[in-house]
């Protein structure tokens, strides 16, 4: 089993972090179990392996965790279904009509004899601790990260992070480079993009295009800003980079997979291979990034 990274959303750590052995049993202290009879959800930190109790993988200057969610669905027609039911039959029984408050109570009330039944959607969260580099790499957009980043936190005993800035905005780098025809290096064109009016706010969005055509130039002339760019790093990995600094759509290249397939064949070996190999390629594609749009801002 592997879990290779298709979305990254990243966090610069300011803390100095406890020893690899020591945030595995802090995470220990906070496990998953399934979600109880009345809660919407439960989370916690779940096995990284299937086949394997540890909480952790450790992989190199690496430490790979899961946090595994589960959130009870209720379909929103299903609840109202129910309480006009309710609604209709206290009406009919006691000739009067039932009021916004105690409408309110109804709905509560079927809420609570429903979730007991109610079917848990599971979700997991892969991330990485660089502790050579002092990054949190978590393979997930912001919302899923935010829960992930409080939870370590919650286990931790707190983790200052700082959301990763650049002296120059993603968005003018992106629009700059579309606008001369080129990214700067280590960087190469993709073929797709989302461009955003900067006044009315209208969207577009370019995909398997040919991203130097007049159209595009076209259509930032017309005052549009590159909101997310269609990228390759260093002929290893393309990935689509938004203007908030997270990168979405990672696909790495032959060479990487190849990489992590020679370094054995066993699950638990190939596992190690990937995350440490990932991890590496994103922390330096992460740095070149840092590097053409004028340093990380510090504070």
């Amino acid at each position: 089993m592997t879990m290779p990274f298709k979305q990254l959303t990243f966090y610069r750590i300011a803390d100095s972090l406890p020893a690899p052995d020591i945030v595995a049993a802090k995470l220990a202290e906070y496990p998953f179990s399934p979600c109880p009879g009345l809660d919407w959800f439960s989370e916690g930190f779940a096995p990284i392996l299937p086949d394997s109790g540890s909480l952790t993988c450790i992989a190199g200057n690496t430490l790979g965790f899961i946090l595994h969610r589960e959130e009870k669905v209720l379909p929103p027609s299903l609840i109202s279904a129910k309480v006009d039911e309710t609604v209709q039959r206290i009406a009919q029984a006691e000739h009067r009509p039932v009021g916004k408050r105690e409408r309110h109570e109804i709905r509560e009330r079927v809420v609570d004899a429903l979730l007991p039944q109610a079917l848990a959607k599971p979700s997991r969260t892969y991330a990485v601790i660089d502790y050579a580099r002092s990054l949190l790499l978590v393979n997930a957009a912001p919302k899923a990260a935010e829960n992930l980043l409080a939870k370590l936190r919650e286990a931790l005993g707190g983790l200052a992070v700082r959301l990763p800035e650049t002296r120059r905005q993603p968005a003018h780098v992106m629009t700059e480079w579309l606008a001369e025809g080129e990214a700067a290096e280590p960087f190469e064109l993709g073929d797709s993009g989302t461009f955003k009016h900067t006044q009315c706010g209208a969207k577009i969005t370019a995909a398997k295009e040919n991203l130097t055509d007049s159209r595009i130039a076209g259509l930032l002339q017309d005052g549009k800003t590159v909101r997310e760019l269609g990228l390759i790093w260093r002929e290893q990995v393309a990935f689509s980079l938004t203007d908030e600094l997270t990168l979405r759509r990672i696909k790495f290249t032959d060479q990487i997979t190849e990489e992590v397939k020679r370094q054995g064949d066993d699950a638990d070996t190939l596992f190690r291979a990937e995350q440490l190999i990932q991890a590496e390629t994103l922390t330096a594609l992460i740095g070149d990034w840092a590097e053409v749009a004028g340093g990380w801002i510090e504070g």
